[in-house]
């Protein structure tokens, strides 16, 4: 399923693996899952994609004794708090807005 998420002709497609990306976890998988989880989520997706916040969130509880897997969670929930989203770093203006040119 990573695989197939990161290929470059793969799906993408978070929306209709997301139950199946967070089913799949638990203790004994060990960190690598959501390691791998979280590279393939700040890869592919946004803060505003709401498959991606689903996951996480569901994560997020499935590993509640995870402490390092948690970890690599928070480090995507930093990422994606820190990536501004206002319009006017999405109309690409912020350098000229912020010039006053």
């Amino acid at each position: 399923m990573i695989a197939l998420l990161l290929h470059p002709n793969g799906t993408r497609d978070f929306t209709s693996l997301k139950q199946q990306i967070v089913e799949f976890y638990n203790s004994e998988v060990g960190t690598w899952y959501i390691k791998a989880i979280t590279s393939c989520l700040c890869l592919l997706t946004k803060e505003e994609d709401t498959a991606a916040k689903w996951i996480v969130s569901n994560l997020l509880d499935a590993a509640r004794t995870d402490y390092e897997g948690r970890q690599y969670l928070q480090r995507l929930l930093t990422l994606w708090r820190e990536s501004s989203s206002t319009p006017i770093q999405k109309a690409n203006v912020q350098e000229k807005w912020l010039s006053g040119t």
